[in-house]
């Protein structure tokens, strides 16, 4: 292939399109754009779009930033997935990953090109998925061309050739949209500075409409979603919050601390900080000990690296021992050798104990709780905009996260609030595609906190006590929360003096704190607005620090229960649980709208319960047990019925027993020859029918021949304790004179009560879904990714449409819950096991016979071809750079050459390499290491120097008040003798009154003269 020679990334072509697919906010993935400017400490970017009607979208989406930009070692370090030198450059950084360009450029469009300027070199990155489609390339080729950027020659570093360079640039040529070289040095001029990148992407992502997924006509200002209603992504009808519509809105809280200018469009984005836009913000101080996943993962690679480090100063002190005992030192070679061997020793022991003591305060830092601060305040320009905004190291995660009472909607408990909160990395760490955070259930534990925390906000605010209308009608809004506030002047003015208004200095890009005037009601702070338009003067130069806003504090106070209370949520939260059950019970049954079956006859019982021989054949022993197993669902009903009876007042013990057991022959009543019974017990023994009904009537429906063994095992049930059946009779007389209970007494009661009415409700609805096609426990085969897995049916539940069943199949190899997968009844990809037969069984022997020796036959063909190529890569792989043989050498070896290999030369000679490179890696470190204490000793003396010359100053500084004192005293006797009694001074007065009456006199004087 012509090809062969290029970088490429070690991926196929197809994880492109599948590593891009993480990004389902479609925002996120241009986010992930800008975060890169960010880290590049770019002061400005410009996002803005380039029409090209021949290509599809028919535009261009640019990034372009001012940051550092990349060389070409850099630019060859983009293409490799998940490696990130920002992990060593610190924790400021937002990218961690290493595949945000990738995945958020290949989710916007199909192509990709990147124009880079460092130093004297630009370079260009091409990824195209265009190219490999039209070319049938399956791995992924990079082309990396870069230039002198003075010269506009080639720049080529090691191992790159003018052949391999023109290859690229014609690539380039033929599928990007600029079809010459001039075209592309014409991009690099684009980038102001000798620094800077622009990301181009082109033929956008369509919907099914054919239109782009990005709106860039209907405001030529900003970048909007498409048609909600042809991309089915939002509905405009539903109040959707402008930050999931507008990329201008969306970037303007992208960051909790904004110190980038970005522009839309040529349009300067106004950035918000957002905790101070709310109206009467207060922060709350929150420790937990429970976030520390993040950092046992941190310090179990730390302790794993101590360990390697310590290891190998253990052997390079073996080795110095082994070189002390074979040198002599008198020689010259064995003393180097031995000072050699007896210095990398010291590195290595010196390298070990950093590590080790790094592993143990990274271990010790672990158990420590970590803190965070929430913020909160009310919403009051947008309240039906409200929400937890959930920051990672700056960046925004997480938007309009509901939680306690916003969740209901509306006008209740916490509505119109917003909280903040910037999460470290050590604290918890983000997905790839920065749209949620990793560990789910210490996310959830952050959520439950800020929801207890705003919930202590709302009683700090005090908002109830004065009515949650009028503190809403204060600032213009009306009856429907959904509804924006009132645009009259008066509302405008008091929603305007009850926040704080910044605005962002153009040219030092520090924020100032506008004062507040009536001219503010409709004044919009303009793009280019610098410190010297601020009417402060106390804050109109750059050379100015930034103000400190100060934000009041608050603390979480928790609410006592006594145990009543407690009891009671308890019991209405399992009644809330029980309504709801038996909603969808009655709902499945109005759905599912059975025909009345006539009941099947079953055989006689016996009278003490014992079960009869049945006249009919016997079943089959597996269609024995299914029915068995169903006849003894419907016995939670009959334990409920007892329980409700005995809940208002609990009778003793033994009249229990007989409460008990009193339901028994009232279920032995409905067979077709009951004993003899009083008629007072058969009219009570219609009240457990519908269950048993229901029970029957679904059997009748099931095709399985069987039901004699349901209905025969329920007596041998009831009649293990058998009573007359007037039992109940005397217990009642004797419960009436027992005293009324509280109702903390009754509550457990109740809660028992509440939980075996919600289990009879699970019951019945598990009776419910039952599937004719797969019983349960029955085997079964599921297709999945081209091959079948043997599994067993474990469950059913509802479909998606109207009377659809989906059973749940847990397979053989993989009996874990979470492997379990779900099916619906009619899916091709669910059938049922066909059983092995006997032939098959009886031939175990001889399969496995064959197989053994398929396994022991010698590798001939195809698989001996694959064999040695792996073989080939492998040593190709691990080549070192003077090895004898090189790569085409190597490849070119015979299997009987392989056999022959010196692999035991090959790898002296790959250790020998490695511990080349860890010895230059080294004494770089110990290079830089050396010049950094070089610069910090220098530092220090030039400290020194600035603090004498201080002192010396300051020492004038005394010397000078002591002086102008004594000339002020001096200049005091004066004035005594000059001035009358009256306006004479205190003879010991030094101060500032000595030189104003001084001024004075001096002034009659002028004044005098002059007439």
């Amino acid at each position: 292939m012509a090809y062969s020679n290029l970088s490429r990334a070690q991926l196929t072509y197809e994880y492109l399109h599948t590593n891009s697919t993480t990004h389902e906010f479609l925002f996120g993935a241009l986010a992930e754009l800008v975060d890169n400017a960010r880290d590049a400490n770019a002061t400005e970017m410009r996002i803005y779009t380039a029409p090209k009607p021949n290509i599809r979208g028919g535009f261009i989406l640019c990034f372009m930033d001012n940051g550092c930009g990349m060389d070409p070692i850099e630019v060859s370090q983009v293409v490799q997935f998940g490696r990130s030198s920002k992990r060593e450059a610190g924790a400021n950084h937002i990218g961690q990953y290493g595949n945000g360009l990738k995945s958020g450029s290949m989710r916007i469009g199909k192509d990709m090109i990147l124009f880079t300027k460092k130093g004297d070199t630009m370079s260009c990155l091409f990824l195209s998925r265009t190219f490999h489609e039209k070319e049938d390339i399956h791995e992924v080729i990079v082309p990396m061309p870069s230039w002198n950027s003075k010269t506009k020659e080639p720049y080529l570093g090691d191992g790159q050739t003018i052949e391999k360079h023109n290859l690229e640039v014609e690539i380039i040529t033929k599928y990007s949209p600029f079809k010459s070289q001039d075209e592309v040095f014409a991009e690099f001029e684009k980038i102001p500075a000798n620094a800077g990148t622009n990301v181009m992407i082109y033929n956008m992502k369509l919907m099914d409409n054919g239109l782009p997924e990005l709106d860039i006509k209907k405001d030529e200002k900003d970048i909007l979603m498409a048609d909600p209603h042809s991309a089915e992504v939002y509905d405009i009808d539903e109040n959707i919050q402008p930050e999931k519509m507008s990329f201008r809105n969306y970037c303007s809280i992208l960051y909790c601390e904004p110190n980038m200018k970005i522009y839309i469009q040529d349009q300067k984005i106004l950035t918000r900080k957002m905790v101070y836009s709310l109206y009467k913000p207060k922060s709350y101080t929150f420790t937990s000990t429970r976030f520390k996943k993040r950092s046992e993962i941190e310090a179990e690679i730390a302790e794993r690296l101590a360990k390697d480090a310590e290891e190998k100063a253990k052997e390079l002190m073996t080795q110095s021992r082994e070189v002390n005992a074979t040198n002599v030192i008198t020689t010259k070679e064995g003393k180097q050798a031995i000072t050699k061997a007896g210095a990398k020793a010291d590195e290595a022991k010196v390298d070990a104990d950093f590590k080790r003591k790094l592993a143990e305060a990274k271990r010790k830092s672990a158990k420590e709780p970590k803190t965070l601060t929430f913020t909160f305040g009310f919403n009051i320009n947008k309240r039906n905009c409200d929400g937890l905004f959930i920051y990672n190291c700056n960046r925004l995660i997480r938007m309009y996260e509901k939680v306690g009472g916003q969740m209901q909607g509306g006008n209740n408990r916490c509505s119109g609030i917003v909280g903040i909160v910037d999460v470290p990395y050590l604290v918890l760490e983000p997905t790839h595609n920065k749209q949620d955070f990793a560990d789910q259930k210490e996310y959830k534990h952050l959520l439950r906190s800020m929801s207890d925390h705003m919930l202590q906000y709302w009683k700090d605010s005090k908002i109830e006590s004065q009515g949650i209308t009028k503190f809403w009608d204060d600032f213009g809004y009306g009856s429907s929360w959904k509804d924006d506030p009132s645009d009259e002047a008066k509302f405008k003015m008091k929603r305007l003096s009850s926040t704080v208004q910044l605005a962002q200095c153009n040219d030092c890009l520090k924020w100032r704190q506008l004062t507040f005037s009536r001219k503010m009601i409709n004044y919009v702070v303009p793009p280019a607005w610098v410190c010297s338009n601020n009417t402060d003067i106390a804050l109109s130069s750059c050379k100015k620090p930034e103000q400190k806003i100060t934000i009041q504090t608050g603390k979480l106070t928790k609410e006592i229960k006594n145990l009543n209370d407690k009891r009671a949520d308890e019991v209405r939260k399992l009644e809330e649980k029980l309504n709801q059950k038996k909603s969808e019970i009655k709902k499945n049954r109005r759905a599912r709208s059975p025909s009345p079956v006539r009941e099947p006859t079953p055989p006689p019982v016996a009278k003490r319960g014992r079960r009869q021989k049945s006249t009919s054949p016997s079943p089959s022993p597996p269609k024995k047990k299914a029915p068995v197993r169903k006849a003894k669902s419907p016995s939670p009903p009959p334990r409920v019925q007892r329980k409700k009876a005995r809940s208002p007042s609990p009778p003793p013990s033994k009249k229990k027993a007989n409460k008990v057991v009193s339901p028994a022959p009232k279920r032995k009543a409905k067979s077709p020859s009951p004993p003899p019974q009083p008629a007072k017990s058969r009219k009570k023994a219609r009240s457990p029918s519908p269950p048993l009904a229901r029970l029957k009537q679904r059997k009748a429906k099931s095709p399985s021949p069987s039901p004699e063994p349901a209905v025969l095992s329920r007596p041998k049930r009831t009649t293990v304790k058998p009573d007359p059946p007037k039992a109940p009779e005397p217990s009642k007389t004797k419960l009436k004179p027992v005293p009324k209970k509280t109702e903390a007494e009754k509550a457990p009661i109740k809660i028992r009560q509440v939980e075996e009415e919600a289990n009879k409700a699970d019951t019945e609805e598990e009776e419910e879904l039952t599937s004719t096609k797969y019983p349960q426990s029955c085997k079964v085969e599921a297709k999945m990714n081209k091959s079948w897995y043997n599994g067993t049916v474990v469950a059913y539940k509802k479909g998606g449409a109207e009377g659809s069943i989906r059973v749940r199949v847990k397979f053989e190899k993989h009996s874990h819950d979470k492997f379990d997968k779900w099916f619906f009844e009619t899916d091709p990809m669910l059938r049922l096991r066909e059983p092995e037969s006997e032939e098959v069984s009886n031939n175990v022997d001889h399969e496995d016979t064959a197989v053994n020796k398929a396994d022991y036959q010698d590798p001939t063909g195809e698989l001996l071809e694959k064999t040695t190529y792996l073989l080939r890569r492998c040593l190709c792989y691990f080549r070192a750079p003077d090895f004898e043989k090189d790569k085409r050498e190597i490849l070119a070896l015979t299997p009987q050459q392989l056999k022959d290999f010196p692999l035991n030369m090959f790898f002296d000679d790959y250790e020998r390499n490695i511990k080349k490179q860890l010895q230059a890696s080294r004494e770089n470190f110990i290079k830089k290491a050396d010049e950094t204490e070089q610069k910090l000793r220098e530092c220090e003396t030039e400290k020194n120097r600035i603090e004498k010359d201080l002192k010396e100053v300051k020492t004038l500084s005394n010397k000078t008040s002591k002086t102008l004192k004594d000339l002020r005293l001096d200049v005091n006797v004066m004035l005594r003798n000059i001035l009358n009694e009256d306006e004479k001074l205190d003879f010991s007065d030094a101060s500032e009154n000595v030189d104003i009456y001084l001024r004075t006199i001096v002034e009659q004087i002028n004044d005098e003269s002059k007439k």
